[in-house]
């Protein structure tokens, strides 16, 4: 049974690399990003990325035009 496994085995499954970026607000705020957050399935901390990923992709666009 052990020999199947190691048979089978196709090595270590390679993952996109994480970084920790940490958002402060206040209350408020993140009262309504976790509203809009629920709305969409999402955590407030998805939105949040999700967000702030989208705003670096414009900032981005705009400079290189």
């Amino acid at each position: 049974m052990l020999q199947e496994w190691v048979d089978k085995w196709d090595g270590v499954v390679a993952t996109r690399p994480t970084y920790n970026l940490r958002l402060f607000t206040d209350k408020d705020t993140y009262e309504k990003m976790d509203e809009l957050a629920k709305l969409q399935n999402k955590t407030a901390h998805q939105l949040a990325m999700e967000v702030v990923r989208n705003y670096a992709a414009t900032q981005q666009n705009e400079k290189g035009e």
